[in-house]
């Protein structure tokens, strides 16, 4: 069993880590640097995320953790592969993406144990404004790849559903998960 320390949406808020050494610390974007920097310095583990849309492109430069954007990594036997930012709904040039984007991302992404995304799945969770209506091409993933774990921040609520046999955690500043 892993242990798994996740952080997302902080938003700038008064960031208390949690006095625990995870197996995993897990970003799940919209994390500012200096937090990112907190975050590195206090844990020794591996450090993997994606980013947010409110994130910039540098912000895990100069630290330990790994962007999963499009790619996986195999943590104590536990595949990772991840997907960052959100649907598009505005005009800003990083971190929002078309849904046709995430489906040509996925088809180069096999099966993972646990799936990282900063965005949900599509018509899976309320609200379904422009900024949070999820992706279609993650719901599509869980239907054909079934990982056990998605892990997601962006909804601004700490949730837990179940997708199939996909157990969804929506994480709000910060949660521990045991993966199996």
């Amino acid at each position: 069993m892993l242990t798994v320390l996740a952080f997302a949406d902080m938003h700038s808020r008064d960031l208390q880590l949690p006095d625990i050494q995870p197996n995993v610390v897990v970003l799940l974007g919209d994390i500012g640097f200096r937090d990112v920097d907190r975050i590195n310095a206090a844990y020794s583990c591996p450090k993997i995320g994606v980013f947010g849309n409110h994130d910039g492109p540098d912000y895990f430069d100069d630290t330990e953790i790994i962007n999963l954007h499009s790619k996986k990594i195999t943590i104590e036997g536990i595949t990772f592969g991840g997907f960052g930012g959100a649907r598009r709904y505005s005009d800003k040039p990083f971190g929002q993406y078309e849904e046709e984007e995430a489906e040509q991302a996925l088809e180069r992404l096999d099966r993972v144990d646990v799936f990282l995304a900063h965005d949900g799945p599509a018509n899976q969770s309320e609200p379904t404004d422009r900024a949070h209506r999820g992706f279609g091409a993650f719901a599509s993933y869980i239907k054909t790849y079934k990982p056990s774990y998605f892990l997601h921040g962006h909804m601004h609520e700490d949730k837990q559903y179940t997708l199939g046999n996909t157990l969804i955690t929506c994480v709000f500043v910060s949660k521990i998960v045991k993966i199996t």
